[in-house]
């Protein structure tokens, strides 16, 4: 089951809180992502980015929470022109999340 979530709209217990419950959190690359750190160990973070940002900030905050990590590259790196919509082939977005379950 996925959910959408805006923490904007979320008190930061909230926030918190819903984090200790996310098994899978999906998401592009930013200080959002920072919410790692309140995962449960054995969780896990799809970040999406574009190509020229491939830093491992979030790789590095998940593995010292005890979460999985991807970035799915080079498949889900984000593609697009100048701040148009980016797209991620579904494909390859399944592929990333089988390889984090095995």
């Amino acid at each position: 089951k996925g959910i959408s979530m805006n923490p904007v709209d979320m008190t930061f217990r909230d926030q918190l809180l819903a984090m200790r419950q996310v098994g899978l959190l999906v998401g592009v690359h930013g200080a959002g992502l920072t919410h790692v750190i309140f995962m449960h160990e054995g969780a896990a973070l799809i970040e999406l980015q574009p190509p020229t940002h491939m830093l491992g900030h979030f790789e590095k905050l998940s593995r010292w929470s005890g979460v999985r990590y991807s970035n799915g590259s080079p498949a889900l790196s984000l593609r697009g022109a100048g701040g148009e919509e980016y797209v991620v082939p579904a494909d390859a977005f399944e592929r990333v999340i089988n390889d984090l379950k095995a």
